[in-house]
Protein backbone atom coordinates (compact mmCIF):
# COMPACT_ATOMS: atom_id res chain seq x y z
CA UNK A 1 0.00 0.00 0.00
CA UNK A 2 1.13 3.17 -1.18
CA UNK A 3 1.86 6.36 1.33
CA UNK A 4 0.55 9.39 0.43
CA UNK A 5 2.56 12.39 0.52
CA UNK A 6 1.73 14.24 3.26
CA UNK A 7 1.97 11.21 5.61
CA UNK A 8 5.95 11.49 4.87
CA UNK A 9 6.37 14.83 5.61
CA UNK A 10 6.76 15.92 8.90
CA UNK A 11 6.73 18.98 10.72
CA UNK A 12 9.87 20.18 12.29
CA UNK A 13 7.70 20.53 15.52
CA UNK A 14 6.62 16.90 15.74
CA UNK A 15 10.27 15.78 14.92
CA UNK A 16 11.34 17.40 17.56
CA UNK A 17 9.03 16.22 19.91
CA UNK A 18 9.95 12.60 18.63
CA UNK A 19 13.82 13.28 20.42
CA UNK A 20 12.34 14.00 24.04
CA UNK A 21 11.04 11.79 26.20
CA UNK A 22 7.32 10.99 26.04
CA UNK A 23 6.52 12.61 29.16
CA UNK A 24 7.92 15.84 27.65
CA UNK A 25 6.50 15.13 24.65
CA UNK A 26 3.05 15.32 26.51
CA UNK A 27 3.38 18.57 28.09
CA UNK A 28 4.93 20.00 24.91
CA UNK A 29 1.58 18.88 23.14
CA UNK A 30 -1.17 19.78 25.58
CA UNK A 31 0.65 22.69 27.46
CA UNK A 32 -0.50 26.15 26.46
CA UNK A 33 1.76 28.47 24.35
CA UNK A 34 3.91 30.85 26.65
CA UNK A 35 3.14 33.96 25.39
CA UNK A 36 3.84 37.71 26.87
CA UNK A 37 1.21 39.63 25.50
CA UNK A 38 1.86 43.48 26.40
CA UNK A 39 -0.21 46.62 25.87
CA UNK A 40 2.46 47.99 23.46
CA UNK A 41 2.03 45.01 21.56
CA UNK A 42 -1.83 45.03 21.05
CA UNK A 43 -1.53 49.08 20.39
CA UNK A 44 1.12 47.90 17.70
CA UNK A 45 -1.75 45.35 16.00
CA UNK A 46 -5.08 47.27 16.02
CA UNK A 47 -6.76 44.99 13.49
CA UNK A 48 -6.27 42.11 16.11
CA UNK A 49 -8.13 41.21 19.66
CA UNK A 50 -10.41 43.27 21.30
CA UNK A 51 -8.37 46.38 21.84
CA UNK A 52 -8.01 46.68 18.18
CA UNK A 53 -12.16 46.34 17.72
CA UNK A 54 -12.54 48.82 20.41
CA UNK A 55 -10.90 51.07 18.34
CA UNK A 56 -12.07 50.56 15.65
CA UNK A 57 -15.98 51.00 17.41
CA UNK A 58 -13.97 54.38 19.13
CA UNK A 59 -13.25 55.51 15.45
CA UNK A 60 -16.49 54.65 13.62
CA UNK A 61 -18.29 56.59 17.13
CA UNK A 62 -16.33 59.35 16.43
CA UNK A 63 -16.73 59.73 12.81
CA UNK A 64 -20.30 59.77 13.29
CA UNK A 65 -19.96 62.29 16.17
CA UNK A 66 -17.97 64.39 13.77
CA UNK A 67 -20.92 63.99 10.63
CA UNK A 68 -23.67 65.06 13.54
CA UNK A 69 -21.57 67.79 14.95
CA UNK A 70 -21.22 68.84 11.37
CA UNK A 71 -24.96 68.37 10.91
CA UNK A 72 -25.82 70.29 13.70
CA UNK A 73 -23.34 73.38 12.54
CA UNK A 74 -25.13 73.07 9.22
CA UNK A 75 -28.97 73.27 10.60
CA UNK A 76 -27.70 75.89 13.38
CA UNK A 77 -26.27 78.31 10.04
CA UNK A 78 -29.48 77.25 8.04
CA UNK A 79 -31.27 78.48 10.92
CA UNK A 80 -29.55 81.67 11.13
CA UNK A 81 -29.53 82.53 8.14
CA UNK A 82 -33.77 81.36 8.30
CA UNK A 83 -33.89 84.50 11.24
CA UNK A 84 -32.42 87.03 9.14
CA UNK A 85 -34.43 86.53 6.44
CA UNK A 86 -37.64 86.66 8.32
CA UNK A 87 -36.50 89.45 10.46
CA UNK A 88 -35.53 91.19 7.07
CA UNK A 89 -38.89 90.61 5.79
CA UNK A 90 -40.68 91.85 8.77
CA UNK A 91 -38.90 94.87 8.54
CA UNK A 92 -39.88 95.69 5.32
CA UNK A 93 -43.52 94.64 6.37
CA UNK A 94 -42.94 97.00 8.66
CA UNK A 95 -41.86 99.89 6.48
CA UNK A 96 -45.02 99.27 4.08
CA UNK A 97 -47.25 99.49 7.16
CA UNK A 98 -45.88 102.84 7.76
CA UNK A 99 -46.16 104.13 4.00
CA UNK A 100 -49.29 102.74 3.68
CA UNK A 101 -50.57 104.45 7.18
CA UNK A 102 -48.72 107.55 6.00
CA UNK A 103 -50.64 107.57 2.43
CA UNK A 104 -54.00 106.59 4.12
CA UNK A 105 -53.72 109.65 6.04
CA UNK A 106 -52.66 112.07 3.53
CA UNK A 107 -55.28 110.37 1.07
CA UNK A 108 -57.73 110.97 4.09
CA UNK A 109 -56.71 114.64 3.66
CA UNK A 110 -57.67 115.07 0.39
CA UNK A 111 -60.27 114.08 0.60
CA UNK A 112 -61.65 116.29 3.81
CA UNK A 113 -60.65 118.88 1.64
CA UNK A 114 -62.21 118.01 -1.18
CA UNK A 115 -65.53 117.17 1.06
CA UNK A 116 -64.68 120.84 2.27
CA UNK A 117 -64.57 122.41 -1.24
CA UNK A 118 -67.78 120.35 -2.26
CA UNK A 119 -69.54 121.50 1.15
CA UNK A 120 -68.59 125.55 -0.06
CA UNK A 121 -69.95 124.67 -3.38
CA UNK A 122 -72.90 123.52 -2.16
CA UNK A 123 -73.47 126.72 -0.11
CA UNK A 124 -72.50 128.93 -3.03
CA UNK A 125 -75.17 127.11 -5.09
CA UNK A 126 -77.99 127.53 -2.72
CA UNK A 127 -76.79 131.40 -2.56
CA UNK A 128 -76.64 131.42 -6.18
CA UNK A 129 -80.35 129.56 -6.31
CA UNK A 130 -81.90 131.86 -3.49
CA UNK A 131 -80.15 135.15 -5.50
CA UNK A 132 -81.79 133.70 -8.80
CA UNK A 133 -85.43 133.24 -7.13
CA UNK A 134 -85.46 136.84 -5.84
CA UNK A 135 -83.90 137.97 -9.00
CA UNK A 136 -87.09 136.24 -10.34
CA UNK A 137 -88.93 137.89 -7.18
CA UNK A 138 -88.15 141.34 -8.48
CA UNK A 139 -88.95 140.87 -12.43
CA UNK A 140 -91.85 139.17 -12.03
CA UNK A 141 -93.38 141.84 -9.22
CA UNK A 142 -91.42 145.02 -9.38
CA UNK A 143 -92.31 147.05 -6.25
CA UNK A 144 -94.33 150.06 -8.17
CA UNK A 145 -92.07 152.97 -7.08
CA UNK A 146 -88.62 151.59 -8.73
CA UNK A 147 -88.02 152.17 -12.03
CA UNK A 148 -86.06 150.48 -14.73
CA UNK A 149 -82.82 151.28 -13.74
CA UNK A 150 -83.15 150.50 -10.13
CA UNK A 151 -84.52 147.18 -11.26
CA UNK A 152 -81.54 146.52 -13.42
CA UNK A 153 -79.28 147.61 -10.42
CA UNK A 154 -80.99 144.62 -8.24
CA UNK A 155 -80.70 142.05 -10.85
CA UNK A 156 -76.76 143.12 -11.00
CA UNK A 157 -76.40 142.52 -7.41
CA UNK A 158 -78.21 139.39 -7.20
CA UNK A 159 -76.42 138.04 -10.15
CA UNK A 160 -72.92 138.45 -8.40
CA UNK A 161 -72.53 135.79 -6.85
CA UNK A 162 -73.31 133.81 -9.93
CA UNK A 163 -71.19 135.48 -12.22
CA UNK A 164 -68.67 134.31 -9.08
CA UNK A 165 -69.39 130.61 -9.42
CA UNK A 166 -68.88 131.09 -13.42
CA UNK A 167 -65.70 132.24 -12.99
CA UNK A 168 -64.37 129.52 -10.73
CA UNK A 169 -65.80 126.52 -12.25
Amino acid sequence: MRRSRSSKRRSPRRRSLRKRSPMMALHMRYAPPKMEISSSDLLMLPSQGILGSLKNVAAKAQSGYNKALETKQKAESVAKKALEKGQQLQAQATALAEKAEKTGKQLQQKAEQIQQQADQAKQQYEQAKASVQSIGQTLITPPPSSTPTEVAKEVVKATAPMQALRRRF
